[in-house]
């Protein structure tokens, strides 16, 4: 099965900064279209028009599921001067008891680099209901350049 992932970047200052937001997923491209369409008129995301990306993703079920759960990982020095969150969803999972065997499994294997890191480091898991926007940028974003 194939899905598509619905997300707005912008680049706040020459690709030093670059903001994204994820908008959701979800299981055809029109759904995918419509959300753009959806957002584009939206504050923040109305100075960037260009800023949408389609991403068609496999997702290894036969049957189309309700949610997605998704790991995802924000790394930070103590001040937040430096910032850089991933979200992995090379490897959506259809069920949350698989996506935290997967991150466990993960953590461990890497567990010497992350005792290492001087940074700080969260983690988690995301839940998305397919083929629903998520709510969180419907009033949209402020756009502060540069910083």
């Amino acid at each position: 099965m194939k899905i598509y992932k619905v997300e707005h970047i912008y680049d706040k200052s020459l690709y030093i900064n670059v903001e994204g937001h994820l908008l959701g997923y979800f299981s055809s491209k029109t759904g995918a279209e419509k959300t753009v369409e959806f957002f584009k008129p939206i504050k923040g995301f109305c100075d960037y028009p260009d800023g949408f990306i389609i991403t068609e993703l496999p997702l290894n079920c036969t049957r189309k599921p309700i949610y997605l759960y998704q790991i995802w990982y924000y790394i930070h020095d103590k001040n937040y001067d430096y910032e850089y969150g991933k979200y992995l969803d090379l490897n959506l999972y259809t069920n949350k008891k698989e996506a935290v065997k997967a991150k466990s499994r993960f953590e461990r294997l890497n567990k010497e680099e992350i005792k290492k890191c001087p940074l700080e480091i969260e983690s988690g898991i995301n839940r998305w209901k397919l083929d629903e926007k998520t709510k969180e940028w419907h009033d949209g974003f402020e756009v502060y350049v540069g910083g």
